[in-house]
């Protein structure tokens, strides 16, 4: 049977079950843990100690840099979608071989592994993002070292933490003025960048992530409706081919109200882009998706793309970064794409729209990230707070 956990009151514990005696189920449980994914870990330890009782160990002598290997092509590559992936790798590439290949995996202990940590967050500056990344990739896979490799009997990243950093500055997400998004759509429209005009245009207006506005086809657009669907995301997967992907969590797809503005611009697009269709003639690029999900112009399920180059090629992960550097080179603003989706959370809180309902259509599993993200203290919130005050 699988490890499980479950809360008891403050703390979670794990369970399996072992060998019936006297024809009576039994289990061994354990409690105490902070977290689910804690109460895991050590669960698994514990269950493959019991099923390696009376087996002889013996450590292994495989070098980091080859059991990582070993584990990303015969575990990791089966269970991981194309862009994780891709992230493993280059953590792989770029860390964990280049700086701790050579080790025995047998001689790694939680002080070196965490003085390893220390030195990439505290010293080299690596964001809590990559480093809790390049965490996650070591624990699973050692994971897969002690069951079913059996090189190790224990995960030495489980004691391992991220480091506080003293005098950390909170960083404040950018709020985009009216101003300026007006200044970046009329930029685009100079440029006779259409695409990616809307592109912009339709973050601003729905907070979707940038995964999901280039993964959207004419399909999930209703314009009777005036309904949009969020079904699918794109990512960048192994060789850098581009992927659609399903969404990681199921309350990220969703179908939600876009107003007449978007109606408008949507309408304006899918002409231009049907002109464009014309004047192309056989040299249009159509686009297809593939048995495993990877765009291309060869062969597959056609998929009719929004967002597409002049020519129909599909815009891609890459195409909107570049858009945020001609931003920033031509327009002196550094903002981000996802900036839009702050933006957009920030004008539906400021004019009353529930946090139940911003969750549901910026499709957060959790409450919680829609509180923490994007709930805070604006200017009219603080002066809206000062009048309540002075009438009391």
């Amino acid at each position: 049977m699988e490890v499980n956990a479950r809360k008891r009151g403050k703390y979670w514990e794990y369970y399996f079950e072992i060998a019936k005696i006297g024809g009576k189920r039994r289990r061994i449980t354990k409690g105490g843990f902070k977290t689910k994914k804690e109460a895991l870990e050590f669960g698994a330890q514990a269950k493959a100690e019991y099923d390696n009782i009376g087996v002889t160990f013996t450590a292994s002598d495989i070098s980091v840099q080859d059991f990582m290997c070993e584990w990303f092509e015969k575990k990791a590559k089966i269970e991981y979608k194309s862009a994780t992936l891709r992230k493993y790798q280059s953590i792989i590439k770029h860390h964990i071989s280049k700086d701790l290949g050579t080790f025995k995996l047998k001689t790694l202990t939680p002080l070196q592994l965490q003085e390893y940590i220390n030195t990439k967050y505290l010293k080299q500056g690596y964001s809590k993002s990559h480093i809790s990344h390049l965490m996650s990739c070591l624990s699973v896979a050692f994971n897969y070292a002690i069951v079913p490799c059996n090189y190790i009997k224990q995960n030495p990243m489980i004691y391992v933490k991220i480091p506080r950093k003293q005098n950390a500055q909170i960083c404040e997400k950018k709020v985009i003025t009216n101003q300026e998004f007006e200044s970046i759509i009329d930029y685009f429209d100079k440029k006779n960048l259409q695409s990616i005009k809307l592109a912009w245009y339709l973050g601003y207006y729905t907070g979707l992530r940038r995964s999901e506005v280039i993964a959207l086809s004419w399909k999930d657009i209703n314009f009777s409706n005036k309904t949009l669907r969020v079904k699918f995301t794109q990512s960048v997967g192994l060789e850098s081919k581009n992927i659609i992907n399903s969404p990681k969590t199921p309350t990220s797809k969703r179908t939600i109200l876009i107003g007449d503005k978007l109606i408008k611009e949507l309408k304006k697009w899918r002409k231009i882009q049907k002109e464009n269709r014309l004047l192309y003639g056989e040299y249009y690029i159509n686009n297809y998706i593939d048995k495993e999900g990877v765009i291309n112009n060869i062969s597959g399920e056609p998929y009719d793309f929004i967002f597409t180059n002049e020519n129909g090629k599909a815009l891609v992960s890459s195409n909107i970064g570049a858009s945020m550097k001609m931003i920033k080179r031509d327009l002196d603003l550094d903002i981000k794409f996802h900036d839009l989706r702050h933006t957009n959370a920030t004008m539906l809180i400021e004019n009353g729209a529930s946090i139940k309902a911003v969750q549901a259509r910026l499709g957060h599993s959790k409450l919680d990230t829609t509180f923490n993200i994007y709930l805070h203290n604006t200017k009219s919130m603080e002066k809206e707070i000062v009048n309540i005050l002075e009438s009391i």
